[in-house]
């Protein structure tokens, strides 16, 4: 349920959000990692069937030309090409089997992860939006940590600090974690329901709604910033920097446009 969750939040995030006089970024990049045959890509791949909308990407793809964008020459013309993350720009992106994209990959789209805007730098600099959200799915690259704890295989599947950074939110899935009875009493329950509350269109048409909205069409509610605030100051006390999913210094940041 809560893998389900949080992929269902990544596919709701507005792009942008007021706070204070600012506005900041507002799409989501959420990673589930873990064991092999936890219904992981699965999830994925039901979502963005029942949505019709998500673009996925395997690790065959992984280049940079790929993921971000290059040149292509047709015939005595070079042209420029961009990857599948701007081309989905302001939509989403599922970005499977993330064992299998080399570590410096990853690197390299660190910048357009955290600012939203892919460059081609060749004979001139080349640039384009890519404010995509995403979701990412791995197993352990290292076999041996399966076993381990989701922190482990964290920082085995992603690498860099910095990019474990730009995530917004990561959890682990384990082959136990759920129960064979518990897994039998949701597909009987879902069969004499006779299936989703919510048609494929309906959830399309919402998605489609959601990803239009700008900055200026979010709106707080009486005492929403406070417990958002009253909530960061408790995850500060909660969670360490290793990895950096939670950063102190962004938790100062916010109070400080609070106050």
């Amino acid at each position: 349920t809560n893998m389900l969750v949080a992929m269902d939040l990544a596919y709701h995030s507005v792009v942008q959000i007021p706070l204070g006089n600012n506005i900041i970024r507002g799409w989501v990049e959420f990673l589930v990692c873990g064991d092999t045959r936890t219904g992981k890509s699965e999830t994925a791949m039901r979502l963005q069937n029942h949505y019709k909308l998500g673009h996925i990407i395997g690790s065959e793809n992984t280049t940079i030309a790929g993921l971000i964008g290059g040149v292509k020459q047709i015939g005595n013309t070079w042209t420029l090409q961009w990857g599948d993350i701007p081309v989905n720009d302001q939509r989403l992106v599922i970005l499977d089997e993330v064992n299998g994209f080399p570590y410096e990959v990853i690197a390299k789209l660190s910048d357009v992860r955290s600012r939203g805007i892919a460059q081609i730098t060749k004979v001139e600099l080349s640039e384009t939006t890519a404010r995509t959200r995403k979701i990412w799915i791995g197993n352990a690259r290292d076999q041996e940590n399966v076993d381990s704890d989701g922190i482990t295989i964290l920082q085995d599947l992603i690498g860099n600090p910095e990019d474990i950074a730009r995530f917004d939110m990561a959890m682990s899935v384990r082959s136990d974690d759920v129960s064979f009875d518990v897994i039998r009493h949701e597909l009987l329950r879902k069969k004499r329901s006779g299936g989703g509350k919510y048609t494929s269109t309906a959830c399309h048409q919402l998605l489609l709604w959601v990803w239009s909205r700008k900055a200026a069409d979010v709106v707080y509610t009486e005492g929403t910033l406070e417990t958002i605030f009253d909530k960061v100051s408790e995850l500060g006390k909660l969670y360490c920097e290793t990895p950096p999913l939670l950063q102190q210094v962004q938790f100062r940041s916010l109070g400080t446009v609070h106050l």
